[in-house]
């Protein structure tokens, strides 16, 4: 009879542990996404698809324009470089789709290849549905409302 008092002792000593074991996972699971979400809308170089006002959008090095210019046509996006001719106060539009290889190439020569690593982007991306529309997502991923709507995806550089 002692041995089952002793047995039960045990096993209730060992429930509550699994509980508060459970609670505590449970816990630091919703703080961790609790800190991805405050750090995800507090950091200014997470891609944002907004209009070119003010400090929207991420600000990204020459880099991240020559490689996305290179792989425009794996990923299947179209690019538009803004650029501000600062002694003629007039500003220039490149604009690239995915199948314009020389075009791009001649743009890397004439416009980047020269530039200073300290040059900086503005980086805006725009997803259009063709077909269907989106849902927005809590880390403001733009989701299809439709299963198999063609997305093309924008991507707009502004020199700043």
């Amino acid at each position: 009879m002692e041995n089952l008092a002793d047995a039960l002792k045990i096993s209730f000593a060992v429930l509550i542990f699994v509980i508060a074991l459970s609670i505590t996972f449970f816990l630091m699971s919703r703080s961790r996404e609790t800190a991805d979400k405050v750090l995800w809308y507090s950091d200014k170089t997470n891609y944002r698809t907004e209009t070119l006002t003010g400090d929207d959008g991420r600000t990204v090095g020459v880099d991240t324009v020559i490689t996305a210019l290179k792989n425009r046509q794996i990923h299947s996006v179209y690019i538009t470089i803004i650029e501000n001719d600062i002694e003629g106060g007039n500003e220039y539009t490149y604009t690239l789709s995915k199948i314009d290889d020389e075009k791009a190439e001649n743009y890397i020569k004439e416009h980047i290849s020269g530039l200073k690593s300290s040059y900086r982007y503005k980086e805006i991306i725009n997803d259009i549905t063709v077909d269907g529309t989106f849902a927005i997502a809590d880390d403001l991923t733009k989701i299809p409302v439709r299963p198999g709507a063609e997305i093309k995806r924008i991507l707009v550089y502004k020199k700043i």
